[in-house]
């Protein structure tokens, strides 16, 4: 093992092992931001470092030669760490983007085809990490997403999302959806929000991103219940209730299955049931496709 390499691997150590003081940057503020920033454009970004000789510095400098090693609030440390080697999170993006299944609850049967999916799209994950950042850090991922929740997610969408997001989002209905209880002034209201969210997203709506951003950003999307997250959406990610369609021209549901994976990119046997009820709410003379009554 190199010396370089085990000096990473030491630093790597020193600096996460006190990951249980870490307080998700509950207690900081844009103003300890614009402080860091300052000090790392000086201190590092001067110097013309990147990569992975950029990540080695700031480890180096928090844990073993400067300063940084004497910051009595570990959340500074991170803060460090994130603003000067990732700071557009490239971790968490790329994180995000890719569906890294859990083996948590996999039957027997399935669990090898489960475990290649996993680790082929881990190895997806670290090979797009190290070619945008020159390096691979696992640990970068849940302190960049303790950022995005502190500071982004209530000013700014963010454009990532993967199929466990549809999925949870989906988990969520229990078999009923009043969309009878929205008013017209609610519709209104809802109308708006759809309006601005596609206007932020430029058209380019992704089913997975939608839900991603319901689950983790409702503040900013201001929706006031379940029962609007999921009008929305269907505003946004089927509005035309294709999948709705779809199932009415098809007799059997693995068409159905083939048909929505292969034009929409996404299926759920609970977002069939919510495009009937919703189209009987929002749109009931709406004639779906060449089979409808």
């Amino acid at each position: 093992m190199s010396t370089s390499i085990t000096s990473l691997y030491v630093f790597e150590k020193r600096l996460y092992e006190k990951d249980s003081a870490f307080n998700k940057f509950r207690f900081l503020s844009d103003e300890d931001i614009d402080k860091v920033d300052k000090d790392i454009e000086s201190r590092f970004l001067s110097k013309g470092l990147s990569g992975l000789a950029l990540y080695n510095a700031v480890l180096e400098y928090l844990t073993f030669s400067g300063i940084g090693a004497y910051i009595p609030d570990y959340d500074i440390r991170l803060l460090y760490l994130i603003r000067t080697v990732d700071k557009n999170l490239v971790s968490l993006s790329t994180y995000l983007n890719i569906d890294i299944p859990s083996l948590n609850g996999i039957d027997s049967e399935s669990s090898d085809m489960v475990k290649s999916i996993r680790e082929h799209n881990l190895a997806l994950l670290r090979s797009r990490i190290r070619k945008e950042l020159g390096f691979y850090a696992p640990k970068l991922v849940s302190y960049e997403f303790a950022f995005f929740k502190k500071f982004i997610c209530d000013k700014e969408l963010m454009c990532c999302g993967n199929k466990s997001h549809f999925n949870k989002l989906m988990k969520g209905y229990l078999g009923k959806m009043d969309f009878m209880s929205i008013s017209k002034e609610d519709e209104d209201r809802l109308i708006d929000i759809v309006m601005w969210y596609k206007d932020k997203m430029a058209g380019n709506v992704d089913a997975n991103v939608v839900a991603f951003n319901i689950l983790n950003q409702n503040n900013l999307l201001n929706l006031k219940n379940f029962t609007e997250q999921l009008a929305f959406f269907i505003s946004v990610a089927d509005d035309n209730l294709r999948l709705l369609t779809i199932y009415e021209e098809e007799s059997r549901m693995p068409e159905v299955k083939r048909r929505s994976l292969e034009e929409l990119g996404f299926y759920s046997e609970n977002l069939i049931m919510l495009e009937k009820a919703y189209h009987e709410r929002f749109n009931p003379d709406k004639k779906l496709s060449l089979w409808s009554v």
